[in-house]
């Protein structure tokens, strides 16, 4: 228990209000030691599933960055929690995770030069279309567990994803019928950028329960290696 404690008592979870377009949005900058100069953005998955940003694998996901060094920020898409309207599968959702991206270039402790941005699942289709629309903001993107071919967001259906020139990672369970390690390696192929790579967790699927750690451990050293 004392372990547990110690590890909570490390990290500082910040409430937030901020618009995207004329809805309030609300969101948790999560901050402990930042000794790593980068902000790090979660889209958080299937708002339409109940999908938030508590949801178990973001909620861990943020707590381990933070523990790591980077800066955190997960919020809710409209519709959810106490975000006001209503929600929306298509441009809504990449409008509300370009408008927290702006709340943490903006933020006083944030560089906006060092963003990270994370999406997973149907998000991870948030975050490809956001980072076709904001071409070299991001030092990185992080794509999990996502839906290749599944519409509105599925990654088969961006047919300019490889004018990204940023680097990028695909990572998905063996386990995942959505997104299986085939269809990802072909899509990564089909791409100009080369600067795509996968990683295929054995034994994971998307849910990744029973796995939330190897996914953070194997999310951060794929960042510290970009970016330190």
């Amino acid at each position: 228990m004392f372990i547990q404690w110690h590890y909570m008592s490390m990290v500082r979870n910040i409430p937030v209000a901020f618009k995207s377009g004329e809805l309030q949005l609300e969101g948790i900058i999560s901050e402990g030691s930042n000794d790593k100069p980068f902000s790090i953005v979660l889209c958080s998955p299937e708002p339409h599933l109940g999908g938030n940003m508590d949801s178990s694998v973001v909620k861990r996901l943020a707590l381990d960055l933070v523990t790591a060094g980077y800066f955190c920020f997960r919020f809710n898409y409209r519709g959810v929690g106490s975000s006001e309207g209503t929600i929306d599968m298509r441009q809504g959702q990449v409008t509300d995770a370009g408008s927290a991206v702006q709340l943490m270039e903006n933020w006083p402790t944030s560089d906006a030069k060092k963003l990270i941005l994370i999406g997973y699942s149907y998000e991870a289709g948030v975050a490809l279309r956001l980072g076709l629309s904001q071409a070299n903001s991001f030092a990185a993107i992080v794509l999990i567990s996502p839906h290749m071919k599944l519409p509105p967001l599925g990654l088969e259906l961006v047919r300019e994803a490889g004018n990204i020139n940023t680097p990028m990672m695909v990572i998905s369970g063996d386990k995942d019928l959505s997104a299986s390690p085939d269809s990802i390696s072909d899509w990564i192929e089909s791409l100009s950028n080369k600067l795509v790579t996968s990683n295929i967790v054995v034994d994971g699927d998307r849910s990744w329960r029973g796995k939330e750690g190897q996914l953070s451990v194997e999310i951060i050293e794929y960042i510290n290696k970009i970016v330190l």
